[in-house]
């Protein structure tokens, strides 16, 4: 029996999908299309015949969850991408990923999305310095450069968020026994104590 895992999708989005499935063949999840009753959809093998290939992704059982974090997710990568571009990028990063709920998947989808966007304002401040119709070149490189920093910067505090969540908040606290012996100082931060005496 060849387990199939299928999502409706609207036919204006037929041309996007197909593409995508074949940007998709040599990923980790291959993802193709299929008609079922009169209805394109979207298909992958890798799923069980119960799971919904995007619920699986996300993490979520609830189905318009998952379609809205990964679609929202796609409307917000840069608009140099290609749309088969954009819909392998979400799904190949939260196949890697693996987020066991939806929390995880936003901050999944989130991190990639931000990545993207970096990149390609780093892009465009390297060739706006050999765009010879741009005005105040440098002026616009360092716009440009300060965006790309900033959206890096929020990409590395997305991944520690992300950390920190599947850590549930645990914080790992080392105990250290000292013995001092009669006359001995022990030292307690920066501060030099002879044993006996009282810290005041």
């Amino acid at each position: 029996m060849n387990n199939k895992i299928c999502l409706n999708i609207n036919a204006n989005e037929h041309n996007q999908l197909v593409a995508e499935a074949n940007a998709c063949r040599k990923c980790p999840i291959e993802i193709f299309l299929e008609e079922k009753e009169g209805k394109q959809q979207l298909c992958s093998k890798e799923t069980s015949q119960d799971d919904d290939l995007i619920q699986t992704l996300v993490g979520t059982p609830n189905r318009q969850l998952a379609s809205n974090i990964i679609f929202s997710a796609i409307k917000a990568l840069p608009s140099s991408m290609d749309d088969a571009s954009k819909y392998n990028l979400v799904f190949q990063s939260l196949a890697d990923a693996k987020p066991k709920d939806a929390y995880e998947a936003r901050i999944c989808t989130q991190a990639a999305v931000l990545h993207a966007q970096g990149l390609d304002f780093l892009e465009r401040a390297r060739s706006v310095l050999f765009d010879d119709g741009t005005m105040a070149k440098d002026h616009w490189h360092k716009i440009l450069m300060k965006t790309a920093t900033r959206l890096l910067d929020l990409h590395n505090k997305t991944l520690e968020t992300l950390n920190r969540y599947r850590q549930k908040g645990e914080q790992r606290i080392v105990v250290q026994h000292v013995n001092v012996n009669d006359g001995g100082k022990a030292i307690v931060g920066n501060m030099i104590m002879a044993t006996g005496e009282s810290n005041k």
